[in-house]
C-alpha cells in the first residue's frame, strides 16, 4: 500500500528500489524444499540477497527471540532492525542496503502490534514513511479494529510533525478484499483494510495472490 505526495505524482514509489516481502514461518527453520538438506530458510534468503540484491527485504513470522542474536542473521551489505514477539511465533524484520539512508521510528510503536516505522529517502522520490506490518489472523473483530486505529493514529502523529513525500505499508495483514482481488471473497480484515486506506488515500500495489497453496488456491 502507498500513496504518493504531489510533488511526487507520476513517479512510481518503488521505481528506484525494489523490495522484497517474505512472510518465512522461522526465519531459521530447515528449509523445506529439501527435507534432507540442512540448509536453513535464512540460508536461502541470504543467497536470493546476494543474487538480486533487493534495496529493502521485509520479513514477517521470524519467530526469533533473544537467544538468536543479530549475527545469526546478518546478511553481507546489509543492516538489520527487528521486532521479536515476548511469546511464540511472530515476529518482523527489515533489512536494507547499508548505503541507504533508514531511520527507525521507535518511539512511535506499540508493543502490542508487532509494527515498524521507518524514515528513509530515495531518488527520485524523496523523504519516504516506511511501515512493515504483521496482522495475527487469529484476530477479532474488535482486535482488528485496534489494530488498524492503532495504525492510522501513528501515521497521523507522524505526518502532524513531519513532511514525507510517500508512505509505503508492507507486511502480511491477512487480509484479503474482491476490490483489490477478485479470487476469493472479501474478508472482515480485508474490508477494515480496504476501508483504511481510503480513508489514507492509499493505493493497492498488490493484485494478484501472495500465497498459493499446494493445491493452487
Amino acid at each position: 500500500m502507498a500513496r504518493l505526495s504531489k510533488k511526487t505524482a507520476g513517479v512510481s514509489v518503488t521505481d528506484p528500489m525494489e523490495i522484497l516481502v517474505l512472510n518465512m514461518r522461522s526465519i531459521t527453520a530447515k528449509s523445506d524444499k529439501d527435507p534432507k538438506s540442512a540448509m536453513t530458510k535464512f540460508d536461502l534468503l541470504s543467497a536470493m540477497c546476494n543474487e538480486s540484491k533487493p534495496s529493502f527485504i521485509a520479513v514477517t513470522e521470524t519467530w526469533l527471540d533473544s537467544t538468536i542474536p543479530n549475527d545469526d542473521i546478518a546478511i553481507t551489505g546489509y543492516k538489520l532492525e527487528r521486532l521479536d514477539r515476548d511469546r511464540e511465533g511472530g515476529g518482523s524484520l527489515l533489512y536494507y542496503q547499508e548505503h541507504l539512508i533508514v531511520r527507525r521510528l521507535s518511539i512511535m510503536e506499540d508493543k502490542a502490534y508487532e509494527i515498524m516505522f521507518f524514515e528513509t529517502i530515495l531518488p527520485k522520490v524523496g523523504r519516504v514513511l516506511l511501515s512493515v506490518n504483521y496482522r495475527t489472523p487469529s484476530m477479532n473483530n474488535e482486535q482488528i479494529d485496534s489494530y488498524i486505529h492503532f495504525l492510522s493514529e501513528t501515521i497521523y502523529n507522524i505526518l502532524q510533525s513531519n513532511s514525507f513525500d510517500a508512505i509505503l505499508l508492507v507486511g502480511d495483514f491477512n487480509a484479503h478484499c474482491e476490490e483489490w482481488c477478485n479470487t476469493h471473497p472479501s474478508t472482515v480484515a480485508g474490508k477494515k483494510f480496504f476501508d483504511f486506506c481510503e480513508a489514507l488515500s492509499l493505493k493497492q500495489l498488490v493484485r494478484e495472490p501472495t500465497r498459493v497453496s499446494h493445491n493452487g488456491q
